[in-house]
């Protein structure tokens, strides 16, 4: 018998029974300290949630064939299958029961280190029973051995299949344990039996897309490799003839594939209940579901019945009884209020306030923090309220941080105004957590200032968000490649850079060309390698673009998916090829970014086991690392790992072997792989792989118009384009009203609104459909004009199958033209430049390829421009399109989106503007004049993993002329060279 599943120590720190207090001499598992005399014959497995969980597609209660209840939780339907079985099969003898039947729910009773977790289901609705207690399970940190014995041994094994198990990780890993050991005793044993008892409806399906009968599918084909399969349904849809069926038949099955030994007289086990220690269920559930969480103590916790109290306009402030100093805190949610279903679960929280006793101030305001959440923050509750969608399991959160320059606050009350039934403020103590240091480059952002007219909080902020010239040329006769300028050591490091092109060669030109390479300092340290050649298996999600290569770009947004890397048995890998031998010392793995409605997108598919390898001199390749049950509890998040046996090596790979959740994910899905190696102090160009470039305006004529690109090899940015990893070239148009030409000015004043209508896109909740357009302007060169409303609207539906296994309800691609954005003005115009700007949240709802479109006369649209395979380079970024040659005149314009980036349930914009010519127009009052300060310019982002924390210095750079471009075109005369300071 296999017992490597023992632990000596509980999760609290409480030692557990020794293996000689809870095994037989006979390797069967005592029973109130009494080894059990035969194998066990039948094994239950199921998840323990209640019906009633809020999802809408199950049901509070279950009842029998004589309408008598039955079940309202897993843990119930379990017991009563046992009593089937107990009274059918073994003549009704609870200790034969006990003896040839394992439930954990009742089995663990009588099993020593048992404890009872009280408040089991706080965040559920609460039912007269469970009034006291808020109902109690039955824990013990070696049950996966109890339950491993049971599948060793047992003749059947049955599973309950309700809803927890599409988004249950132990439950899959309990049917991929049995799988495997299976594969490995094949031919040992004779053949058993498993079987499946659905009690889901056929509504729970219809909510999930109809994906139950694929994964039931699955199941059933993974164990009918090794054992008899018997599927039966049970649930409110089945009449009482079928439920006697079920009942009749699985005690059948069980009497036959399994051995009913005779009772033992006079037999009696001790229920160990009734001393058992006690712990609350959501701290538990709480330290398994966070890392670190390990010295965090509660200010405040609230369990909330109905609805939640997110609806409260007005404040509702919690004293605090027990405050301490601090400078990290929490706000923890679980369990959506409501019982609301809408294509998912959605935490919504207002923006939280946090009292400081020695101020009586906020905490949680614009320059004064750091925060983190895996929802996205809402900008209509300023400053901080944020929204989740989350899967059944329903958790969520957002942390909060004071800088390190900052002293600790003593928070005495709170304003908490959230859905969730159950939260939890908490915080780590100072003496805890003194400082912040490096965590900040995991992903906090700090709070900045959304209002530009906000100024009179700015001075408070840790550092005013700035950008600071670097170096200047005032006049530059032609370019060079040999023209590099050194900057000062007094340079500072920042988080980014932007060449402004103050003037051109030529005024009149319509285009600016030149060559640009920045070069940086770095110190000798770890740093994660990049620019090397990448393969590996799948990349083969259909509708969407998911290559191995996106696992090493360094960009959150993209994942790599191979569609046959998970269920079991399987291996998907990953290899990279340095461009020159380095010892790996250190590697992360980053799970993906979740994405509404998107497949392939939840956690079963993270990676659990893998191994790291190195290709040697001689070609053979050699094991430096190797990780088993390593497990993701949020996305993007990042786990590091130190390489056992690190050796010198070009080229590694990533080998993986099980994902989280076993077959619940035939695929397998990566965000985001570093390796790290140690690094000598170096002077060396920023290359492609470092950094994010955008452009103050894309080039409107370019090949990536004309033709769309292999899958994971986006189209040339419309005038950005890397020719060597460390070049940078541009062809960006000159602004238009630069030099000779009028100004520009953006209308305002129209109606701006989606097309509905039968087959059409539909609105998105509160998001609005129809706006009046009132851009505002700004002084952010990368961003100068913006609106207040995100354009967010749902695709039109269709049932796709998408990899033949996932069925689906969104596409990416709309080629009749039903996604369709109509801007009306007041009066006829000539459109003389159009912009948008993505989104703050995923990039699969990004436009891809759309169309702009005048209406020249009544029901006659003339095409005015096309763009194919475009992508934002960043969330939030703007893109302008500049039309210098378009002379129609209209007042009705539209936008129709014909392909997304990806299948997703959202098609979302930041910003729709439209721009006409000023020229004797100054009086206009539905035009707003643009002033811009320069001919053109491009900013480059360093992604968050270079440098220190996303901080490089730059030692000297480098403005040259293209090769790929004659000379006819105007290069840069003079320009600024800016560089980002701040932490904003």
């Amino acid at each position: 018998m296999d017992w490597t599943g023992w632990h000596e120590v509980d999760q609290f720190g409480w030692h557990q029974p020794s293996l000689a207090q809870l095994v037989g001499p006979s390797g069967r598992s005592k029973l109130s300290g009494v080894e059990r005399p035969y194998n066990y014959q039948v094994s239950i497995s199921f998840p323990g949630a209640d019906f009633d969980k809020g999802s809408g597609g199950q049901y509070a209660a279950l009842s029998d064939h004589t309408g008598k209840h039955l079940a309202s939780s897993g843990t119930e339907m379990a017991e009563a299958i046992q009593s089937w079985l107990t009274e059918g099969w073994l003549d009704g003898d609870e200790m034969r029961g006990l003896d040839h039947i394992f439930v954990c729910s009742k089995n663990l009773k009588f099993c020593e280190g048992s404890i009872k977790a009280k408040n089991f289901r706080i965040g559920q609705p609460k039912k007269e029973s469970r009034e006291a207690d808020g109902g109690v399970a039955i824990l013990n940190e070696n049950w996966a051995m109890y339950l491993r014995e049971s599948f060793l041994e047992a003749s059947v094994v049955i599973f309950v299949i309700n809803e927890d198990w599409l988004d249950s990780i132990p439950c899959n890993q309990e049917f991929e344990a049995l799988i495997t050991r299976k594969r490995q005793l094949q031919g040992a044993q004779k053949k058993n039996a498993i079987i499946f008892v659905d009690i889901t409806n056929e509504k729970f399906n219809q909510r999930w897309g109809g994906k139950l009968p694929q994964f039931k599918e699955g199941l059933t084909y993974e164990a009918g490799k090794y054992f008899d399969v018997f599927n039966y349904t049970y649930n409110v849809q089945a009449n009482s003839e079928q439920k006697l069926y079920v009942q009749q038949d699985l005690i059948r099955v069980v009497a036959e594939y399994s051995t009913k030994f005779p009772a033992v007289p006079g037999k009696v086990y001790n229920d160990l209940m009734p001393d058992a220690k006690i712990v609350n269920w959501p701290n538990w559930l709480f330290f398994r579901s966070l890392e670190g969480t390990n010295g965090w103590e509660p200010l405040l916790e609230e369990y909330q019945e109905g609805d939640g109290c997110f609806d409260n306009k007005e404040p509702l402030i919690w004293n605090v009884p027990k405050p301490f100093s601090s400078r990290r805190f929490r706000l923890r949610l679980m369990g959506v209020a409501g019982d609301t279903f809408q294509e998912g679960f959605k935490f919504m929280c207002r923006a939280p306030l946090l009292i400081d006793a020695s101020t009586g101030q906020n905490i949680v305001a614009e320059g004064k923090g750091f925060w983190k959440t895996p929802g996205e923050r809402n900008p209509g509750l300023r400053p901080l309220g944020f929204s989740h969608w989350v899967g059944p399991k329903q958790y969520s959160w957002l942390e909060w941080l004071i800088p390190d320059n900052e002293p600790p606050a003593l928070v005495s009350s709170a304003d908490i105004r959230v859905n969730a039934r159950y939260w939890v403020l908490e915080a780590l103590p100072a003496s805890v957590w003194p400082c912040n240091g490096n965590i900040l480059r995991d992903g906090y952002n700090f709070l900045g200032f959304d209002d530009p007219n906000a100024t009179a909080a700015k001075d408070k902020a840790i550092r005013e968000p700035r950008w600071q010239a670097l170096h200047s040329m005032a006049e530059a006769s032609c370019l060079s490649e040999d023209c590099t300028y050194t900057l000062p050591a007094s340079t500072p490091a920042c988080k980014a850079f932007r060449l402004r092109l103050l003037e051109a060669s030529e005024p009149g030109s319509d285009h600016l060309a030149a060559g640009l390479q920045l070069k940086a300092g770095f110190p000798e340290g770890m740093y994660p390698i990049s620019g090397g050649q990448v393969t590996g298996s799948g990349g083969n999600a259909e509708l969407e673009d998911a290559p191995p290569a996106y696992a090493f770009d360094g960009d959150e947004q993209n994942r790599w998916v191979d569609i046959n890397g998970g269920g079991i048995g399987n291996i998907s890998w990953l290899a990279y090829e340095h461009t020159e031998p380095v010892m790996v010392m250190e590697y992360t793995i980053t799970s993906q970014m979740y994405a509404l409605s998107s497949y392939h997108s939840h956690l079963n598919g993270a990676p659990r086991d893998w191994t790291l390898k190195a290709c040697k001199e001689n070609g053979d390749w050699e094991e430096i690392d190797r990780q088993t049950h390593i497990y993701f509890s949020g996305h993007r998040q990042t786990q590091k790992f130190v390489v056992a046996k690190p050796i010198i090596a070009q080229k590694y790979m990533l080998e993986f072997t099980a994902v989280a959740a076993g077959c619940a994910s035939r695929s397998i899905q990566v965000g985001d792989v570093e390796l790290l190696a140690k690094l000598p102090a170096r002077n060396s160009p920023l290359q492609q792989s470092q950094l994010v470039v955008l452009a103050s305006a894309c080039n409107s004529v370019s090949p990536a118009t004309a033709c769309a690109t292999p899958c994971g090899s986006p189209a040339a940015d419309y005038g950005i384009h890397w020719p060597d990893p460390d070049l940078l070239q541009v062809l960006l148009p000159a602004h238009l009203g630069y030099g000779t030409g009028p100004p520009l000015g953006v209308l305002r004043g129209g109606r701006l609104g989606w097309v509905l209508g039968q087959d059409r896109v539909t609105n998105w909740y509160d998001h609005p459909l129809d706006i009046t357009l009132e851009p505002r302007m700004q002084e952010d060169a990368d961003a100068p004009v913006v609106t207040t409303n995100m354009l967010v609207v749902r695709p039109r539906k269709d049932v796709i199958i998408a990899d033949k296994v996932h069925q689906v309800t969104f596409r990416p691609a709309y080629p009749a033209r039903e996604c369709e954005l109509q801007y009306t003005h007041t009066r006829p115009v000539t459109i003389k430049a159009y912009g948008m700007r993505s989104c703050p949240n995923y990039n699969r709802g990004d436009p891809r390829t759309w169309v702009l479109e005048a209406e020249t006369a009544p029901g006659i649209w003339e095409e005015i421009h096309h763009v194919t395979n475009y992508h934002f380079a960043d969330r939030g970024a703007p893109v302008l399109f500049h039309l210098p040659d378009n002379a129609a005149m209209a007042s009705k314009y539209r936008l129709v989106i014909l392909e997304m980036k990806a299948m997703v349930g959202l098609l979302h914009l930041g910003d729709f503007v439209l721009y006409a010519s000023m020229e004797h127009q100054e009086a206009a009052d539905d035009l707003v004049q643009m002033h811009y300060r320069e001919a053109a310019h491009v900013t480059m982002k360093v992604k968050m993993r270079e440098g220190q924390s996303g901080l490089v210095k730059l030692s000297s750079y480098m403005v040259c002329p293209l090769s790929s471009y004659k000379l006819e075109k105007a290069f840069p005369k003079a320009w600024v060279l800016e560089g980002l300071t701040s932490e904003y």
